[in-house]
């Protein structure tokens, strides 16, 4: 199971804003209290960075109070700690 913080704006460069977040990783991991997966996608426009819970068993009904709440707060935590860096964000940031 994972929570994804998708990058793909119009007015920002998709691959400056994620080399710009990735540049503030270890501020980042530390506020979210966990490592996180950087994947740039090469191939693609936009970037991911990701937390994942590992050992999900999506399929066991009795988990799922446990996983739902690990989604909603992570979720919070990803908006909480990426809105700020994104909202003050501008393209003299990225040069």
């Amino acid at each position: 199971m994972l929570v994804r913080f998708y990058i793909n704006c119009d007015d920002l460069p998709p691959k400056a804003v994620f080399k710009y977040l990735l540049g503030h990783r270890e501020k980042i991991e530390a506020a979210m209290d966990m490592f996180l997966i950087w994947n740039e996608l090469p191939d693609k426009k936009g970037c991911v960075i990701a937390a994942v819970r590992p050992e999900s068993d999506v399929d066991d009904e009795a988990a799922w109070p446990v996983l739902h709440a690990w989604l909603e707060s992570n979720v919070a935590r990803m908006d909480k700690v990426f809105r700020p860096l994104i909202v003050s964000l501008g393209a003299a940031d990225l040069t």
